[in-house]
């Protein structure tokens, strides 16, 4: 039941309290709008002019990939020279070394030079072609230089003596113009063969041998016999 004494307070005596505590009154309206500026802040809003809005997000746009050019292939060499080897060589036995030479008539250098070397201990005896060829005992090196004004730079199979010391080696070997060079490749037909008499091995397509081994009879057609 409420105090019919109790006297109630007019609106002069509420402006004198909020008067009083007119310090602490503002202290939290400030308060209270640090803490609602700082949430906006923290939520991504903007005050202009006192209004909170959502700023529009910037699109971000993924980079471009870089293009990427394919290597162009390698433009085929105008000449390529093959070495053709015996199935085998027999020490102290004249054997005959081919080198097949073939030459892109749609870009004939003016000048064509080929070098071949033989393994160590090897002798060279004779060669084809001998007005273009020299033959260099010291360093077991045969050479031949075709010209274009001769018409001389065309296809061709050069040939070469040599009187080998061992069954199987080394042979190494260039070609080269005014514009680009090239090795000499060995070409075998691979497959099992004897290398002399009583040693057979697997001759490989580069012309190397592996899987040598000796016969206790007499090899025949890369097999050994009983």
């Amino acid at each position: 039941m409420a105090n019919p004494h109790r006297k109630k307070k007019g609106i002069g005596d509420r402006l004198k309290i909020l008067f009083k505590y007119r310090f602490y009154i503002a202290a939290l309206i400030i308060l209270l709008l640090i803490v609602a500026i700082g949430t906006a802040q923290y939520y991504g809003l903007t005050v202009p002019g006192g209004k909170y809005y959502y700023p529009t997000p910037t699109p971000t746009r993924s980079p471009s990939p870089t293009p990427t050019s394919s290597p162009s292939p390698s433009p085929s060499p105008a000449v390529r020279v093959t070495r053709t080897l015996p199935a085998y060589f027999a020490p102290n036995q004249h054997a005959v070394i081919y080198l097949n030479v073939a030459v892109d008539e749609s870009k004939l250098p003016v000048a064509l030079g080929i070098e071949d070397h033989v393994p160590d201990g090897w002798y060279v005896i004779n060669t084809s072609h001998e007005e273009y060829a020299k033959i260099e005992e010291e360093t077991r090196t045969i050479g031949w230089i075709f010209w274009k004004l001769g018409n001389d730079v065309r296809d061709v199979v050069l040939n070469y003596t040599v009187i080998p010391n061992s069954t199987y080696g080394g042979f190494s070997g260039i070609w080269l113009t005014s514009r680009e060079n090239g090795t000499i490749i060995s070409v075998c037909t691979p497959g099992w063969k004897c290398m002399g008499d009583r040693q057979r091995g697997y001759q490989n397509p580069d012309c190397s041998w592996s899987s040598i081994a000796n016969c206790f009879g007499r090899c025949v057609n890369g097999m050994c016999g009983r």
